[in-house]
Order: structure tokens, then C-alpha cells, then sequence
């Protein structure tokens, strides 16, 4: 059995691919959710062979979220569902490992076969992407000569930055609750309280209870560690 959770958002992408794999007995969709908060609860909860998301959500983009739900369960591959994409969200796609990107447009009735091959450990990208995908590959490669001892001390690093930002994630993440998430999100902005507070409708003086409580949550210091909290977990992207 595919155990598939899926964060609909804003649009149709629940009515459009729940009754395809209800037809199908190999797959259950476990729960679905609409934000990155569901996302991050969900996938903690039931393990999911699969998380099928929009790239666009509340205040993180699919293409961001796979190493946090990682920390989650860290057999769960995502695939995202897009009518658009731009090459920066492709790129963070493959430093991500994105599993899957569909077009918005395709063939739904092509979905089951193509979470059966990325269940089985497979990946793939919709035509429409392919070609784009295969050129920022290309650039993104951190080491393009996998015999050259300095590239495998190279992949050795990446590995362990990612292992261990994975463990504080597993360890803090997960107990944040909605309104933290945002407000880190906004923290990671740059934003200060007031702004903060106006944008979630909150007081200035809720808004700073809240920055301490996650403080307590995380382990954190001060806001800029806050900041690079945020980035680190994917809430907000880095810029340049």
C-alpha cells in the first residue's frame, strides 16, 4: 500500500487527484492538509510514502519544503503539481530532491503509475520541464568528477551540513505550532514586531509572547538567530 498525503492549498489539486488513486487499491490517501504547518503535522504523524503539493503555499513554496519534511520521515518523498515554474524554483527543486514534478496540465490519469515509480525510489519531470531541468542540473553540480578526492570531501560536507540541519529540525520543527511557523517566516523577512503584527492581525505585545515561546521551543538566542533559523529550515529563501 502507497500511503500518499496531499497539501491542496488554495486550488482543486485534492478534487482532481483523490478519486484517480481511489480507483486504485495499491494507494490510500492518508489525510490531506492545505499549508506547510499540515504538512510538517502530517507527514510526523503518518509516515507517508508520498506528499503531493502545489508550489505555491502559504508562506513556503513546495519546492522548499522536502527537506523539512524530511526530518519528518526521512522515506517520504514529495512531488510537486505546478502549472508554472521558474528556473529558480527548479533549482531549489533539484538541491532539494524533489522526487517529482508534474505539470498542472497533464494527464492525471498517467498519476498512479508515476507514484508507483517514485515509491519504488524512481523520480520524475514532466516533459514540459525536462529540458530546463537537465540544463540547471548541469550548473548545480558541486562535483562534476566523482573520482577527484576533493569533490568527495566536498560531498562528505554537504552530507553532514544536511544531516545535521535535518536533526535540529526533527528535534524543534515539529513542535511549532501554525502561528510560530508564520511568525518565524516573517521573522526571517527581516520584519520587525510591529510589522509582524499588523500583517497577522495580532498585537505587537501577542506578537512578542509568541517570539519568546518559540525561542523556548528552539533552543534559540535572540532574533538573528531566529533569522537564520528560518533560512536554514527552508521557511523563507535565501537571496542572490
Amino acid at each position: 500500500m502507497i500511503n500518499v498525503v496531499i497539501i491542496a492549498g488554495q486550488n482543486d489539486l485534492l478534487d482532481r487527484i483523490t478519486p484517480i488513486l481511489s480507483k486504485h487499491n495499491s494507494f490510500c490517501v492518508a489525510a490531506h492538509g492545505k499549508d506547510v504547518y499540515d504538512a510538517i503535522k502530517l507527514t510526523s504523524a503518518f509516515k507517508p510514502n508520498i506528499v503531493i503539493t502545489g508550489n505555491h503555499m502559504a508562506f513556503i513554496d513546495g519546492e522548499e519544503i522536502s527537506p523539512i519534511l524530511r526530518a519528518q520521515s526521512p522515506k517520504t518523498a514529495t512531488v510537486i503539481v505546478a502549472k508554472t515554474i521558474n528556473d529558480t524554483q527548479l533549482h531549489k527543486a533539484i538541491i532539494n530532491n524533489i522526487s517529482g514534478i508534474i505539470h498542472e496540465e497533464a494527464d492525471m490519469d498517467f498519476l498512479p503509475w508515476i507514484l508507483k515509480r517514485i515509491a519504488d525510489g524512481a523520480c520524475f519531470i514532466s516533459p514540459s520541464f525536462t529540458n530546463r531541468v537537465l540544463r540547471l542540473t548541469t550548473i548545480a553540480n558541486p562535483c562534476p568528477n566523482a573520482d577527484d578526492p576533493q569533490c568527495i570531501e566536498t560531498i562528505a560536507r554537504m552530507l553532514a551540513k544536511h544531516s545535521k540541519k535535518a536533526t535540529a529540525a526533527r528535534d524543534s520543527i515539529e513542535h511549532l505550532s501554525r502561528t510560530d511557523l508564520e511568525i518565524l517566516t516573517h521573522i526571517g523577512k527581516g520584519e520587525t514586531s510591529a510589522e509582524i503584527a499588523e500583517s497577522l492581525n495580532l498585537a505587537t505585545t501577542t506578537v512578542r509572547n509568541y517570539i519568546s515561546a518559540v525561542l523556548h521551543k528552539t533552543g534559540l538566542r535572540n532574533r538573528t538567530q531566529m533569522v537564520r533559523y528560518a533560512l536554514e529550515h527552508g521557511l523563507v529563501p535565501f537571496s542572490g
